[in-house]
């Protein structure tokens, strides 16, 4: 399995751009505690004060806390267009990278 410190992918993203809710399910409302933030090189997905994903550089990313409980795993799922068992795939198979603290 690939991995990467936290503090090398916030580095390879550059400087941050801005931030928004995720949207909710039925897509008129915001998500709470769902947040992507824009970086010059890249994006990153927050479940509360957790960096749950990213891409950068046109790589894929997950944190630890990717699939911690349902409503995480769906956001994460619906951002990166993967299931879990997908993203499981890609951590294994090394085409999805682990972002370690």
């Amino acid at each position: 399995m690939k991995t990467i410190k936290k503090s090398e992918l916030m580095a390879m993203l550059g400087d941050f751009q801005s931030v928004r809710n995720a949207p909710s399910r039925n897509g008129y409302n915001e998500a709470p505690n769902q947040f992507i933030l824009e970086f010059e090189n890249g994006s990153v997905f927050q479940s509360y004060r957790s960096l749950v994903a990213a891409r950068c550089n046109g790589k894929l990313y997950l944190g630890e806390d990717h699939d911690y409980s349902n409503t995480t795993s769906r956001f994460v799922g619906e951002w990166t267009h993967r299931n879990t068992k997908e993203r499981r795939q890609g951590l294994k198979d090394e085409s999805i990278i682990l972002i370690k603290d």
